[in-house]
């Protein structure tokens, strides 16, 4: 029996189904974002294409049913959490009106990005260990221990040609949100 949320997900995944719930999950995604968008058609038909194709590529690679399968259950743990959050401060009494300007706030969407990044991140490490083997350091050895899990993002975001890489961009957003933005005065 299945303890936890990811542990509910792997008995499914033991069963076969993730791989056809993750190209299923991916056409429906893709057809209902290029349905509303209308950006490469305004067909249904060849919206549906398109998207049965990718779905298609989807499930013939192990390593990306793996990702979906990983990737999906944290994004909607985290979808969860946020519901969560705002239903708290409905309850305390805010107004729709306060949350939803919370949203439109650009440091949420900010944090938000930077969640999806860490999650993204997160997952393309317990998927593809191997590619960040060459961010570890100075071992001349591979280990699967040192890259498994949360260590393996953390080798690879605190390697320092990272670190010295965001820290440049972050100081060149700061330098051009200086020059753009105009004072409010």
């Amino acid at each position: 029996m299945a303890e936890t949320f990811l542990e509910a997900i792997g008995v499914i995944g033991g069963l076969g189904a993730t791989y056809f719930l993750a190209p299923l999950l991916i056409f429906t995604i893709i057809f209902a974002v290029l349905s509303k968008t209308k950006a490469i058609s305004d067909k249904m038909d060849a919206n549906a294409m398109i998207a049965l194709i990718i779905a298609f590529l989807v499930g013939l690679f192990p390593e990306a049913s793996q990702f979906v399968a990983l990737f999906i259950p944290i994004m909607i743990m985290m979808l969860i959490i946020i519901f969560g959050g705002v239903l708290v401060y409905l309850f305390m009494g805010a107004s729709s009106e306060n949350i939803a300007n919370f949203f439109k706030h650009p440091g949420t969407l900010t944090f938000f990005l930077l969640m999806f990044v860490v999650v993204f991140s997160y997952t393309l490490s317990e998927v593809f260990p191997q590619t960040y083997l060459a961010y570890a350091g100075n071992e001349t050895e591979y280990s699967p221990e040192l890259f498994a899990g949360p260590m393996g993002v953390t080798a690879t975001i605190f390697h320092p040609k990272v670190l010295g890489t965001i820290v440049f961009l972050l100081l060149m957003a700061i330098s051009v949100a200086a020059i753009v933005v105009k004072p409010k005065g």
